[in-house]
Protein backbone atom coordinates (compact mmCIF):
# COMPACT_ATOMS: atom_id res chain seq x y z
CA UNK A 1 0.00 0.00 0.00
CA UNK A 2 2.63 2.25 0.73
CA UNK A 3 4.53 1.14 -2.40
CA UNK A 4 1.92 2.44 -4.58
CA UNK A 5 1.23 5.67 -3.00
CA UNK A 6 4.98 6.80 -3.65
CA UNK A 7 5.11 6.54 -7.31
CA UNK A 8 1.87 8.52 -7.52
CA UNK A 9 3.29 11.86 -7.97
CA UNK A 10 5.78 10.64 -10.03
CA UNK A 11 3.23 9.66 -12.76
CA UNK A 12 2.00 13.48 -12.38
CA UNK A 13 4.97 14.92 -12.92
CA UNK A 14 5.64 13.12 -15.72
CA UNK A 15 2.67 13.88 -17.92
CA UNK A 16 3.44 15.69 -21.21
CA UNK A 17 1.71 18.96 -22.56
CA UNK A 18 -1.21 17.76 -25.05
CA UNK A 19 -2.18 20.93 -25.46
CA UNK A 20 -5.22 20.88 -22.77
CA UNK A 21 -4.14 23.88 -20.79
CA UNK A 22 -3.56 25.82 -24.03
CA UNK A 23 -5.75 29.50 -24.14
CA UNK A 24 -8.25 28.91 -26.71
CA UNK A 25 -8.93 32.14 -28.94
CA UNK A 26 -12.66 32.03 -29.52
CA UNK A 27 -13.17 35.09 -31.47
CA UNK A 28 -11.19 33.35 -34.21
CA UNK A 29 -12.04 29.71 -35.51
CA UNK A 30 -8.93 29.48 -37.18
CA UNK A 31 -8.69 27.07 -40.63
CA UNK A 32 -11.20 24.16 -40.21
CA UNK A 33 -9.84 21.33 -40.89
CA UNK A 34 -11.34 19.99 -44.00
CA UNK A 35 -9.09 16.69 -44.19
CA UNK A 36 -11.44 15.74 -40.89
CA UNK A 37 -14.67 15.84 -42.92
CA UNK A 38 -15.72 19.01 -40.74
CA UNK A 39 -18.79 21.21 -41.85
CA UNK A 40 -16.77 24.00 -43.31
CA UNK A 41 -19.61 25.88 -44.91
CA UNK A 42 -19.95 29.52 -44.50
CA UNK A 43 -16.53 29.84 -44.25
CA UNK A 44 -13.34 31.39 -46.68
CA UNK A 45 -9.83 30.23 -47.16
CA UNK A 46 -8.90 32.82 -44.27
CA UNK A 47 -11.05 31.13 -41.57
CA UNK A 48 -13.04 34.45 -41.77
CA UNK A 49 -17.39 33.89 -42.06
CA UNK A 50 -17.83 34.02 -45.96
CA UNK A 51 -20.81 36.71 -46.24
CA UNK A 52 -20.71 36.94 -50.18
CA UNK A 53 -23.64 35.87 -51.92
CA UNK A 54 -23.25 33.14 -54.01
CA UNK A 55 -24.26 34.13 -57.96
CA UNK A 56 -27.05 33.67 -59.65
CA UNK A 57 -28.27 33.49 -63.09
CA UNK A 58 -29.94 36.36 -64.58
CA UNK A 59 -32.63 37.19 -64.91
CA UNK A 60 -33.88 36.87 -68.46
CA UNK A 61 -35.07 39.85 -70.74
CA UNK A 62 -39.12 39.82 -70.78
CA UNK A 63 -40.19 40.06 -74.66
CA UNK A 64 -40.60 43.06 -76.16
CA UNK A 65 -43.96 44.46 -76.91
CA UNK A 66 -44.98 44.03 -80.64
CA UNK A 67 -45.03 47.35 -82.70
CA UNK A 68 -48.74 48.05 -82.94
CA UNK A 69 -50.30 47.90 -85.96
CA UNK A 70 -51.61 50.53 -88.48
CA UNK A 71 -55.69 49.95 -88.33
CA UNK A 72 -58.13 52.16 -90.75
CA UNK A 73 -59.84 55.10 -87.89
CA UNK A 74 -58.84 57.83 -88.67
CA UNK A 75 -55.62 57.59 -86.15
CA UNK A 76 -51.79 56.98 -86.42
CA UNK A 77 -51.66 54.11 -84.88
CA UNK A 78 -48.10 52.74 -85.47
CA UNK A 79 -46.61 55.85 -84.64
CA UNK A 80 -44.95 56.66 -87.87
CA UNK A 81 -46.38 59.88 -88.18
CA UNK A 82 -48.37 58.49 -91.26
CA UNK A 83 -52.44 58.10 -90.84
CA UNK A 84 -54.19 54.68 -92.26
CA UNK A 85 -51.55 53.78 -94.42
CA UNK A 86 -51.53 50.74 -96.49
CA UNK A 87 -55.75 51.56 -96.82
CA UNK A 88 -56.28 53.10 -100.25
CA UNK A 89 -57.33 50.25 -102.12
CA UNK A 90 -58.00 52.44 -105.24
CA UNK A 91 -55.08 54.89 -104.64
CA UNK A 92 -57.26 58.27 -104.59
CA UNK A 93 -55.86 59.84 -101.58
CA UNK A 94 -58.72 58.48 -99.54
CA UNK A 95 -58.60 55.42 -96.84
CA UNK A 96 -60.86 52.84 -97.10
CA UNK A 97 -62.45 53.30 -93.90
CA UNK A 98 -63.49 56.92 -95.10
CA UNK A 99 -64.89 56.29 -98.31
CA UNK A 100 -68.80 56.65 -99.38
CA UNK A 101 -70.71 55.50 -102.11
CA UNK A 102 -72.60 57.62 -104.88
CA UNK A 103 -74.85 56.69 -107.44
CA UNK A 104 -75.08 59.06 -110.42
CA UNK A 105 -77.37 58.87 -112.84
CA UNK A 106 -76.91 60.87 -115.75
CA UNK A 107 -79.82 61.70 -118.56
CA UNK A 108 -78.63 62.89 -121.77
CA UNK A 109 -79.07 62.96 -125.72
CA UNK A 110 -76.93 64.08 -128.33
CA UNK A 111 -77.74 64.73 -131.82
CA UNK A 112 -77.54 62.57 -133.62
CA UNK A 113 -76.08 59.52 -131.56
CA UNK A 114 -73.58 59.67 -128.48
CA UNK A 115 -71.13 57.30 -125.89
CA UNK A 116 -70.03 57.41 -122.61
CA UNK A 117 -67.64 56.26 -120.27
CA UNK A 118 -67.20 56.92 -116.46
CA UNK A 119 -63.70 56.53 -115.61
CA UNK A 120 -62.58 55.17 -119.06
CA UNK A 121 -65.09 52.52 -118.76
CA UNK A 122 -67.39 52.58 -121.51
CA UNK A 123 -71.23 52.67 -120.59
CA UNK A 124 -72.47 52.14 -123.98
CA UNK A 125 -73.89 54.02 -127.45
CA UNK A 126 -77.24 55.84 -127.65
CA UNK A 127 -79.18 57.23 -130.15
CA UNK A 128 -82.41 59.11 -130.97
CA UNK A 129 -81.70 63.24 -130.25
CA UNK A 130 -85.20 64.21 -129.39
CA UNK A 131 -85.47 61.86 -126.29
CA UNK A 132 -83.32 61.34 -123.19
CA UNK A 133 -81.06 58.13 -122.27
CA UNK A 134 -80.38 57.21 -118.35
CA UNK A 135 -77.60 55.06 -117.15
CA UNK A 136 -76.88 54.58 -113.31
CA UNK A 137 -73.71 53.62 -111.96
CA UNK A 138 -72.22 53.54 -108.98
CA UNK A 139 -68.69 55.23 -107.93
CA UNK A 140 -67.26 56.18 -104.24
CA UNK A 141 -65.31 58.67 -102.99
CA UNK A 142 -63.02 60.43 -105.00
CA UNK A 143 -61.81 62.22 -108.49
CA UNK A 144 -64.09 60.98 -111.07
CA UNK A 145 -65.44 61.55 -114.75
CA UNK A 146 -67.85 61.13 -116.78
CA UNK A 147 -66.66 61.67 -120.97
CA UNK A 148 -69.33 61.62 -123.80
CA UNK A 149 -68.49 61.90 -127.82
CA UNK A 150 -71.40 63.18 -129.59
CA UNK A 151 -71.49 62.33 -133.46
CA UNK A 152 -73.69 63.80 -136.14
CA UNK A 153 -74.88 62.21 -138.90
CA UNK A 154 -77.58 64.30 -140.46
CA UNK A 155 -75.18 67.19 -140.91
CA UNK A 156 -77.96 69.81 -140.13
CA UNK A 157 -77.07 70.78 -136.55
CA UNK A 158 -75.04 69.32 -134.09
CA UNK A 159 -75.75 69.08 -129.63
CA UNK A 160 -75.26 67.72 -126.69
CA UNK A 161 -77.48 67.69 -123.59
CA UNK A 162 -77.35 66.42 -120.22
CA UNK A 163 -78.30 66.54 -116.46
CA UNK A 164 -76.31 64.38 -113.80
CA UNK A 165 -77.88 63.63 -110.50
CA UNK A 166 -75.57 62.38 -107.33
CA UNK A 167 -77.48 60.55 -105.05
CA UNK A 168 -80.74 61.27 -106.06
CA UNK A 169 -80.35 65.37 -106.00
CA UNK A 170 -79.32 67.22 -109.60
CA UNK A 171 -75.42 67.84 -109.77
CA UNK A 172 -75.19 69.81 -112.84
CA UNK A 173 -76.32 70.32 -116.34
CA UNK A 174 -75.16 71.31 -119.34
CA UNK A 175 -75.08 75.14 -120.06
CA UNK A 176 -73.81 75.60 -116.34
CA UNK A 177 -70.19 75.72 -117.65
CA UNK A 178 -69.13 72.16 -115.68
CA UNK A 179 -68.90 70.21 -118.36
CA UNK A 180 -65.87 70.96 -120.67
CA UNK A 181 -65.26 70.52 -124.55
CA UNK A 182 -63.63 70.21 -127.52
CA UNK A 183 -63.78 69.71 -130.95
CA UNK A 184 -60.37 68.46 -131.88
CA UNK A 185 -59.38 64.59 -131.41
CA UNK A 186 -58.12 64.75 -127.94
CA UNK A 187 -55.84 61.28 -128.38
CA UNK A 188 -55.85 58.53 -126.21
CA UNK A 189 -56.80 58.07 -122.54
CA UNK A 190 -59.13 61.18 -122.71
CA UNK A 191 -61.99 59.22 -120.71
CA UNK A 192 -60.16 58.74 -117.06
CA UNK A 193 -59.52 61.42 -114.77
CA UNK A 194 -56.08 61.57 -115.20
CA UNK A 195 -55.84 63.22 -118.46
CA UNK A 196 -55.24 66.95 -118.54
CA UNK A 197 -57.93 68.98 -119.67
CA UNK A 198 -56.87 72.17 -119.43
CA UNK A 199 -56.81 73.13 -122.91
CA UNK A 200 -60.52 72.33 -122.85
CA UNK A 201 -63.07 75.23 -122.16
CA UNK A 202 -66.73 75.30 -121.36
CA UNK A 203 -68.85 73.94 -123.38
CA UNK A 204 -71.28 76.39 -125.08
CA UNK A 205 -74.68 76.79 -125.37
CA UNK A 206 -76.22 76.68 -129.17
CA UNK A 207 -77.44 79.98 -130.09
CA UNK A 208 -79.84 78.39 -132.88
CA UNK A 209 -82.28 75.69 -130.95
CA UNK A 210 -84.88 76.01 -133.61
CA UNK A 211 -84.63 72.77 -135.19
CA UNK A 212 -84.95 71.00 -131.51
CA UNK A 213 -87.97 72.82 -130.36
CA UNK A 214 -88.64 71.81 -127.20
CA UNK A 215 -87.07 68.44 -127.58
CA UNK A 216 -86.61 66.46 -125.25
CA UNK A 217 -89.22 68.08 -123.01
CA UNK A 218 -87.97 65.95 -119.67
CA UNK A 219 -84.41 67.98 -119.81
CA UNK A 220 -85.48 71.49 -120.70
CA UNK A 221 -87.47 71.41 -117.55
CA UNK A 222 -84.54 70.77 -115.45
CA UNK A 223 -82.81 73.71 -117.11
CA UNK A 224 -80.72 72.02 -119.70
CA UNK A 225 -79.25 73.39 -122.52
CA UNK A 226 -78.34 72.46 -125.90
CA UNK A 227 -74.10 72.63 -125.90
CA UNK A 228 -71.63 72.32 -128.52
CA UNK A 229 -67.83 73.07 -128.99
CA UNK A 230 -68.78 76.40 -130.87
CA UNK A 231 -71.87 78.36 -130.35
CA UNK A 232 -72.76 77.86 -133.58
CA UNK A 233 -73.74 74.29 -133.78
CA UNK A 234 -73.82 74.19 -136.96
CA UNK A 235 -70.42 73.37 -137.70
CA UNK A 236 -70.69 69.56 -138.58
CA UNK A 237 -68.20 66.82 -137.17
CA UNK A 238 -67.17 65.47 -133.51
CA UNK A 239 -67.76 67.00 -129.77
CA UNK A 240 -65.85 65.64 -126.82
CA UNK A 241 -67.39 66.31 -123.63
CA UNK A 242 -65.90 65.64 -120.24
CA UNK A 243 -67.37 66.40 -116.65
CA UNK A 244 -64.99 66.22 -113.62
CA UNK A 245 -66.90 65.15 -110.12
CA UNK A 246 -64.89 65.55 -106.64
CA UNK A 247 -66.98 63.30 -104.64
CA UNK A 248 -65.90 63.58 -100.45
Amino acid sequence: MRAHLFFLPLLLLGCVDNGLNTPIDITKPGNPDRSQGKDTAGWDDTGDLDTAQPEKDPEPEPDPEPDPEEVCDGIDNDGDGRVDEGFDADSDGIPDCEEQSYMLNLFATGDDYWTAWVDGDEIGTFHGWNQSDEFDYEVDSGHHVIAVQVEDSGECIVGFMAELKVNGSIHSTTGSGAWLSTSQSPGGGWHVPAFNDNAWHAARACQDTGPWETSPADLRQTGAEWVWPYADCRQIGSGFFRLNLYLP
